[in-house]
């Protein structure tokens, strides 16, 4: 059984017919090697992680949040949804606080300042976030995201697909 679990799953080759038989080759071995397996630990299993589309709302970036309206890439839902930012992207985890002895300070929700030793350095979020952006956010991980507003638990987090990230300004 272990040598079966082993096998590849067959690699189309250039020219190979885009075929119903050779989709539900690997639909079928797909299948086979999850049926019978317990879901990763990352996930409730009770509920499975939800991945959705979102587009951030005009004023809707916030320290450690955004406020968003699910997506689908046509039309939006109009009500706004919690989303919590990517980590490294929050403001609470690390203001006035210093990590690797890098000390940092936000001024807004997308701005702070970076001081190590003798060298200070402004810095912001790149790719800005911008109203209207399409963002992906998953929701139903183990942990949660650990973003509050309000006293309610922010269920959903930033994947970052966008790979924003805190640079000098």
């Amino acid at each position: 059984m272990a040598e079966k679990l082993l096998t590849q799953i067959p690699q189309w080759k250039k020219g190979d017919p885009l075929s119903a038989v050779n989709l539900n080759r690997t639909v079928d071995e797909l299948n086979r090697r999850s049926s019978g397996v317990e879901p990763p630990k990352q996930m409730k299993p009770e509920a499975g992680i939800v991945v959705r589309q979102f587009r951030i709302l005009p004023g809707g970036v916030g320290d450690d949040h955004l406020v968003c309206e699910a997506f689908d890439g046509t039309s939006a839902s109009g009500s706004a949804v919690l989303i919590a930012k990517s980590y490294m992207l929050r403001k609470t985890p690390f203001h006035n606080l210093s990590r690797a002895g890098v000390s940092y300070v936000y001024t807004d929700p997308v701005t702070r300042t970076a001081t190590l030793n003798q060298d200070v350095e402004t810095q912001v979020i790149v790719p800005d976030y911008r109203a209207f952006d399409v963002i992906f956010a998953c929701r139903n991980m183990l942990g949660g995201s650990g973003v509050t507003v309000s006293d309610s638990k922010v269920l959903w987090v930033d994947m970052n697909f966008d790979g924003r990230a805190w640079a000098k300004q």
